[in-house]
């Protein structure tokens, strides 16, 4: 006899619009058998659930793709197993699920910078990061900020880079700083930031002045 060893969806969170996969797994003799599917869901938090019919999916296959309505405020799936036809006892069925609930993705690990303890006043730092990854299967972006200590002592911040890349080279503004850290968090595409920063430790800026000239010269004659 066959089964289905488990029943989600994924991402977690749902979007309206958005198109999502539902997969299972099959275990046991499931030849003949097949999975009926339906969608139920809310258009506001005080009505009834309406179901709606996704499809049969037949043995071997093992997921299928669904676009949320665009008018679902809460949703739940639900799978019937059916047997050469016939319906077998008991069903399969998601957690209902609130749309619109995003998460905010994972915040970077790490942060390096090279050099990492002084840069030369008007040089470069190569900086990278971790590559994360976000609960609801967001793309995601990042964005890096340098912290200043200007020369008179006063603080100031600056975001330096936003996008997808995990590798950024800065070129350090000439004659205005003493020092910088770096930071960084992720940011997936529905807004949401992630919950803290990675830091670089913080970094001199030294200005390199050329040696002083020498203001004589002697010789001295030998015969």
């Amino acid at each position: 006899m066959g089964e289905l060893t488990y029943f989600r969806h994924l991402p977690i969170s749902l979007t309206p619009g958005r198109t999502v996969t539902i997969d299972w797994g099959w275990n046991g003799d499931c030849r003949g058998y097949s999975l009926q599917l339906f969608a139920f869901k809310k258009t506001d938090s005080s009505g009834s659930y309406d179901g709606i019919p996704i499809g049969r999916i037949t043995y071997p296959r093992t997921s299928t793709t669904y676009t949320i309505p665009s008018d679902a405020t809460e949703i739940y799936f639900k799978g019937t197993l059916y047997n050469d036809g016939f319906a077998v006892a008991g069903y399969y069925q998601t957690d209902p699920v609130i749309n619109n609930r995003n998460f905010p993705p994972n915040s970077p690990s790490h942060i390096n910078a090279s050099p990492s303890s002084q840069v030369s006043d008007g040089g470069y730092i190569s900086l990278s990061w971790s590559r994360e990854t976000d609960f609801d299967g967001d793309d995601l972006t990042y964005e890096l900020t340098a912290e200043y200590t200007k020369k008179d002592g006063s603080p100031e911040n600056d975001i330096i880079y936003s996008g997808s890349n995990i590798k950024y080279s800065y070129n350090i503004p000439s004659g205005k700083y003493k020092s910088v850290r770096f930071k960084v968090r992720s940011k997936d595409s529905n807004g949401a930031y992630s919950p803290s920063y990675a830091y670089t430790e913080t970094i001199q800026v030294v200005t390199n002045r050329p040696p002083t000239t020498p203001s004589n010269i002697y010789a001295t004659l030998t015969r």
